[in-house]
């Protein structure tokens, strides 16, 4: 009986991995065996699995062979087969069932072309090239080749579709192929943008069954301004002029200028009498990066950029809350003289972000004043963009701020939207770009050794400064490999060991070490955690529980508390903490042929500014 229990709760560590989630954003999900559960990035996926998109995230997957699989916003993708040990017996079906995806064959379209399936609603999608994309509705599909060629079947007839062509099939009927042009594009995307609408508005009419008043009306309060949100930003897609407010030296994104009417011309005047809303960012060149996992003492140590730029402002927009609900809003504009040279051009940002840390750390005038602020863990330092989780920064601002559609863009380029929220009524919206200026790479400083780990902290040191240091590494020794634990239940403790500083008092990094234990309930799925550690001058103590825990295959969790979810059912901390974070992000692995062992490291920030990057080992009590 104790076997099949095992089962039971280990079958998730029992399937093969095929592949990962290399990038997510928004809310995904992953449905195996008939549960389905908050995703993370690096998840490694199985045969059988279904990716699933909420209205207002992303994904991407790279399978074993290299193949590169996009999804888009609503989407659910499902892995029907794979075998990949290239030769001509690797196999890959998928099944998209709605939404929009686009994909890059690797190796498996090299090896066992004829092996490699997408199947949609009506049609199945054989390759002959490399990169295909499409978008999936009930009654539409639109599949398009980017390069190379792909064929469709449709009941019986075979359909070629070249690069630079795309086949719209409606009711399950396909139309002439045509070349594919710009407008295609955008239309898709539009759809993406509708059919989430859509969803919206079904979530909107499923509230009259909810019978509790409170909660029907926060429900409701939520979906509107998400609705709200989409038909202004989206929907009317205000209209942009082409005047460049800023512009990176290698043209890799360009900054212009959202108005709300179409203006009679393209003077700065007639822009202006336009109505500014918000800064656009035209980004040519997007990057990805490869991001590590901050504690992992098995990288190369990663590196740390500066980067100099520009904000500049673009509007401000005040809520009047008198007026009626067809003009809520009131964008105000500003001068000339505010725009590009009060709070624009020649007001400069900085920003610094350690990628091996997952740290982002910045400062930048506004008006007469200079605001420090940092942002570490999840959503920090992603792998297409930075500080998607604007509501974990800590700064010194009177006003909250925000920057979204963050990306490397070009050679040492980085740009990004950005609003200071005034008050409750009044945001001020602009953008930056910002040249890296200077880089320097981290080395590992060891603090310790003993037969299971190595460990120590990252050091740096930039010209003609004394060395630094930031956040704690861990190396398990080499025959040690992730396994979960038997138990069902199980305690952990052992050493802290990383950095404390803060940005918004011009404090540096300063070492830091503590203890910790950690309960693992294999069976409910939860972690509870008591942290204990100190610098100099402070002591850190604080307690947190979290539910719906993911533990891994390989033995690898995570635990994660974003700023705005101090009591949202998944991390909570305890009334007993001395010291609550205002976000916190960890994660780890189990290691031993029981999972006698864990290390993994975390960061966490604090409302007075102070935030800790540090790594943590120990071992089964």
């Amino acid at each position: 009986m104790r076997i099949q229990v095992l089962l039971l709760i280990f079958s998730i560590s029992l399937s093969a991995s095929i592949g990962k989630l290399s990038a997510i954003r928004g809310d995904v999900y992953i449905e195996r065996e008939g549960v389905k559960s908050k995703a993370y990035r690096g998840q490694k996926l199985a045969v059988s699995d279904s990716v699933i998109t909420s209205s207002r995230a992303k994904a991407q997957i790279i399978f074993e062979d290299k193949t590169i699989v996009r999804i888009g916003r609503s989407t659910v993708f499902e892995i029907e087969d794979y075998y990949y040990d290239d030769t001509e017996k690797s196999k890959a079906k998928f099944r998209v069932k709605r939404g929009f995806f686009s994909a890059i064959t690797g190796r498996i379209g090299k090896v066992s072309k004829s092996n490699l399936k997408f199947f949609t609603q009506t049609s199945t999608i054989g390759i002959r090239g490399t990169h295909f994309e499409g978008f999936i509705e009930e009654s539409r599909e639109d599949i398009a080749c980017l390069k190379g060629g792909i064929y469709l079947t449709v009941g019986d007839r075979t359909i070629d579709i070249l690069a630079g062509n795309i086949l719209t099939i409606r009711d399950g009927i396909p139309e002439e192929v045509r070349e594919l042009k710009s407008i295609d594009i955008e239309e898709m995307s539009s759809r993406e943008i509708m059919a989430e609408l859509e969803s919206i508005n079904t979530q909107v009419e499923a509230l009259s069954n909810v019978k509790d008043s409170d909660l029907k009306y926060v429900q409701y309060s939520e979906l509107m301004d998400e609705l709200n949100s989409k038909y202004h930003d989206e929907v009317l897609k205000y209209y942009q002029r082409e005047i460049v407010l800023g512009e990176s030296s290698d043209s890799s994104v360009m900054m212009q200028l959202y108005t709300k009417y179409s203006p009679e011309g393209n003077s700065l005047e007639q822009i202006q009498n336009a109505v500014p809303y918000d800064i656009y960012l035209n980004s040519k060149e997007s990057r990805e990066l490869e991001i590590p996992i901050f504690w992992d003492g098995n990288s190369d140590g990663g590196r740390i950029a500066k980067y100099n730029g520009n904000i500049v402002f673009a509007s401000k927009v005040e809520f009047n809350p008198e007026a009626d609900g067809n003009s809520d809003f009131e964008k105000e504009v500003i001068s000339q003289e505010d725009i590009f040279l009060e709070n624009g051009v020649g007001k400069e940002i900085n920003v610094e972000i350690d990628f091996q840390n997952g740290f982002v750390g910045g400062s930048f005038e506004y008006l007469e004043n200079r605001y420090n602020f940092s942002n570490s863990g999840s959503g920090a330092v992603e792998s297409d963009g930075f500080l998607f989780y604007s509501n974990n920064i800590l700064s010194n601002s009177p006003n909250s701020f925000f920057f979204k559609n963050s990306s490397y863009n070009g050679e040492g380029v980085i740009s990004s939207e950005f609003g200071i929220i005034i008050d409750e009524y009044t945001t001020i919206r602009g953008g930056f770009i910002a040249e890296q200026v200077d880089e320097v790479s981290l080395y590992k400083e060891k603090l310790g050794s003993d037969t299971i780990f190595d460990w120590g902290y990252w050091a740096y040191q930039f010209d003609g400064e004394e060395k630094q240091y930031r956040g704690g590494w861990i190396v398990p020794k080499e025959e040690l490999t992730g396994s979960l634990p038997s138990e069902v239940s199980a305690t952990y403790s052992g050493d802290i060991f990383g950095t404390v500083e803060n940005r918004s008092v011009g404090k540096e990094a300063e070492k830091i070490d503590g203890t910790f234990q950690f309960v693992f309930n294999l069976m409910k799925s939860t972690m509870d955690g008591d942290v204990n550690f100190a610098s100099s001058e402070e002591d850190f103590s604080f307690q947190f529980k979290t539910t719906n825990q993911i533990f891994a295959e390989d033995g690898s969790f995570q635990f994660n508390k974003n700023s705005d979810n101090v009591d949202d059912g998944t991390f909570k901390t305890k009334a007993s903490s001395t010291d609550i974070p205002e976000y916190m992000y960890g994660s780890g692995n189990f290691y031993g042929e029981n999972g006698e062992y864990v290390g993994g490291g975390f960061t966490a920030g604090f409302e007075n500014g102070e935030t800790a990057i540090a790594g943590f080992k120990g071992e089964k009590r």
